[in-house]
């Protein structure tokens, strides 16, 4: 594999950053995404970010924000002078099993070939970002489909705007589903009716399926909604970058 390697993964809310050194993660980095930065100001900080990073020869990235790819990807190269290598469902070494395949999100893919390839599929992805997602790998390590639902964030967001009375609150474990204050009461219909979804939703996968998988949560809610789950099995909240790892690393060492 490539001694070192930068894993750029950008999303409707967040850009998360890996920086692998060695076959090991040496850092990594969540920035807020906004569409309308140039590639001058992410160049600046991304260069901020690997200041101490030393040469990196790789660069990937995966994106399901078009209108700041161009930029982003720009802004990449010259931070890190290589020619940045992106995702789609065409790259080698993802496999996928759907009616369209181009209409697949590249980190849902890359969620399947880092389940793969760490040996923990078949499996069902649970990504908690600005929707909902809930994928199925196979065995093999095909993407299969799944279900999307709307982002933890999103529908607090779309709830808060439409109902003038209730309060902003924070997103936190609640100590009972019987909320006694307007607070507490959000927190435990948030909180204990995204874990209730995801249980419905994999239970039903899984009678689909007829054999059980491996449930696996990533994306920024996963630790929270996790805990109010009784089908996620585990956390991983760098599953996607380290898709991007595992899936051009292992083409690094190919080419070698």
């Amino acid at each position: 594999m490539s001694d070192s390697f930068l894993a750029l993964d950008l999303g409707n809310t967040h850009l998360t950053i890996g920086l692998y050194r060695g076959g090991r993660k040496s850092g990594s980095w969540r920035l807020s995404t906004d569409a309308r930065r140039t590639a001058d100001e992410w160049w600046v900080l991304l260069t901020g970010l690997l200041a101490e990073a030393g040469a990196i020869e790789r660069v990937a990235m995966a994106s399901v924000v078009p209108d700041a790819t161009a930029a982003l990807a720009e802004a990449a190269e010259r931070a890190v002078g290589a020619v940045v290598e992106r995702v789609d469902h065409r790259t080698p070494g993802i496999l996928v099993d759907v009616v369209d395949p181009a209409s697949v999100g590249a980190d849902r893919l890359l969620n399947a070939v880092s389940a793969h390839r760490s040996g923990r599929a078949p499996a069902i992805i649970v990504d908690f970002g600005t929707a909902t997602n809930i994928d199925v790998v196979s065995a093999e390590g095909a993407y299969v489909g799944g279900a999307i639902a709307p982002g933890v964030g999103v529908a607090t967001e779309a709830l808060l705007a439409r109902a003038s009375q209730l309060p902003g609150f924070s997103l936190e474990m609640p100590a009972s589903a019987i909320g006694r204050t307007t607070i507490t009461c959000l927190q435990a219909g948030t909180v204990f009716g995204f874990g209730g979804l995801v249980d419905a939703i994999v239970q039903r996968i899984q009678a689909e399926l007829g054999a059980p998988c491996r449930v696996i949560a990533t994306g920024g809610y996963a630790e929270l909604i996790a805990g109010a789950s009784a089908t996620i099995q585990e956390v991983d909240p760098d599953l996607t970058v380290d898709g991007l790892y595992r899936l051009f690393g292992e083409l690094a060492a190919s080419d070698e």
